[in-house]
């Protein structure tokens, strides 16, 4: 632990800690943000947040400034006559005004140590005497919650306190966020696929909206692992009790969908609604994979202004709502371009897929007496890397080569090399020439050329792939006729 002495002074202030403050400077607001998400390992950031005062050795400044002011933000620069120093942003209130406060701190490495040397509240700068008091108000609210913090379980304090994380990072904060903004607090993702709408972390997918706006914002998180998305530090649950035990309440609304049960809670973000979707199988399901999603779709009637044009997708707004067929079967349609259920299929069958595998997410598009689903997969196998042969009939002999072999599908030979590293490459059948599988370094590919994106985790190989099915329909009041290739199904609307 580093030290600092601070002089302490009488002063009758009116301060107070805050959850959030109403800034009007969003761009600074952001700036701070991704300098805090940038220098989150900084050694002079590190200095400071795990720092304590001489006659108060008990806590340290992250402890009381987490504890103190709302949204706290750290980052660290050096200054134009060389000096390291370290930046603190947080929200608090002073004289019953919400105010934005910027504490810098200069570090003497050599010494081990550093001292508070500036404040400004909302951008004012403010003087000694009021940061000496601003510190000890810090410090004293710090000690209070630390001490009521060993009395409460499960939740966490500071930045993060009841809000929604997806790999420790605010939901609220990612919703909308550009693709840059996006991976500038989540790190460069392991693969990145049709232009930058999908990025690949592990196991999970972050989505971008290309087409509701005129520039992509980041609308869709899923994942199969719980532990990616945690609520007061309590990763997700697999059971509705679970679920509300985390959130104090129980789901805005459960579905049943084939063998699955689908819980849902809603919020709104910035005006338009969003929703977490915990995604269950039941007893009996042909998978056991656990989906656990985030969407919001933003705010298709703001006007930007951009230089060019832009239209929204089409959505046909009587296809809105629940429908039923007198076999059973259902469709319920979602006014952000989702599909919420269908409970037969309606997405494509790949014959060099396995046919078994349902979409995790559908979104559909519709004008003109025409609908268009656009359906995505995902499919987790077992693979192993090991050797075959085959007869070289230019050598004249038998040559041996990689051979990848995928559960569930043919063995497949090596085609641009002999031998290589890793499973990166062409694959196929060599004597007679064919490519059939194409798996780039970047995590895309090609399955007997359809578009992949694929990884692996130990002997696990992940691929997930899209496929597009488009049908007529016509809609009279609350009676739809649903056309197929081998005839048609009538469908009455039941509620919205």
């Amino acid at each position: 632990m580093k030290k600092i002495t601070v002089l302490l002074a009488e002063a009758v202030l009116l301060l107070s800690a805050c959850s959030s403050a109403t800034l009007n400077s969003a761009g600074k607001e952001l700036e701070d943000t991704l300098a805090s998400a940038a220098d989150s390992s900084n050694p002079y950031v590190q200095m400071v947040k795990g720092g304590y005062r001489v006659d108060d050795p008990g806590i340290t400044y992250d402890d009381a400034f987490s504890s103190f002011f709302g949204t706290p933000r750290w980052q660290h620069f050096e200054s134009e006559d060389g000096q390291n120093v370290v930046e603190f942003t947080g929200d608090c209130t002073y004289q019953d005004v919400p105010v934005k406060a910027r504490i810098q701190f200069v570090v003497d490495e050599e010494a081990g140590t550093f001292e508070a040397v500036y404040l400004a509240f909302n951008e004012v700068p403010q003087n000694m005497l009021t940061l000496t008091a601003l510190l000890e108000t810090a410090f004293e609210e710090g000690r209070s919650g630390a001490a009521e913090a060993g009395n409460t379980a499960g939740t966490t304090g500071g930045e993060t306190a009841n809000q929604l994380l997806y790999k420790g990072v605010p939901v609220d904060q990612l919703l909308g966020y550009s693709y840059d903004n996006a991976v500038a607090l989540l790190g460069e993702p392991d693969s990145s696929m049709y232009g930058g709408e999908e990025l690949t972390y592990g196991d999970s997918d972050v989505y971008f909206d290309m087409w509701s706006g005129p520039e992509p914002f980041l609308s869709y998180i899923s994942s199969p692992s719980l532990a990616d998305f945690t609520y007061n530090g309590q990763p997700m649950s697999d059971s509705y009790e679970g679920l509300e035990q985390i959130f104090g309440r129980a789901p805005d609304e459960s579905r049943l969908n084939y063998d699955t049960c689908t819980l849902i809670y809603n919020w709104d973000h910035m005006g338009c609604p969003a929703s977490l979707y915990v995604v269950l199988p039941l007893e009996g399901a042909s998978s056991d994979v656990i989906v656990v999603s985030v969407s919001w779709w933003g705010d298709y009637d703001t006007d930007y202004d951009t230089g060019y044009d832009w239209e929204e997708p089409p959505l046909d707004d009587e296809l809105c709502g629940r429908w039923r067929a007198s076999d059973g079967s259902s469709l319920e349609f979602s006014s952000d371009g989702t599909l919420a259920s269908a409970n037969f299929q309606i997405w494509p069958t790949f014959l060099y897929f396995h046919d078994w595998n349902k979409p995790y997410y559908v979104s559909w598009q519709a004008s003109n007496g025409q609908i268009t689903f656009t359906s995505y997969f995902s499919e987790t196998c077992s693979y192993k890397l090991g050797t075959t042969s085959f007869y070289d009939s230019d050598a004249g002999q038998m040559i041996e080569v990689d051979q990848l072999s995928i559960a569930g599908y043919q063995a497949e030979a090596r085609m641009d090399a002999l031998t290589g590293d890793g499973i990166a490459g062409s694959w196929g059948w060599r004597n007679s020439n064919t490519v059939r599988t194409v798996l780039n370094d970047d995590g895309t590919g090609t399955w007997l050329d359809h578009p992949i994106t694929w990884w692996v985790d130990g002997d696990q190989f992940t691929m997930d792939y899209q496929g597009v099915s488009t049908y007529d329909y016509y809609i009279m009041g609350d009676a739809m006729e649903f056309f197929f290739n081998n005839g048609s199904k009538s469908f009455v609307k039941v509620g919205d």
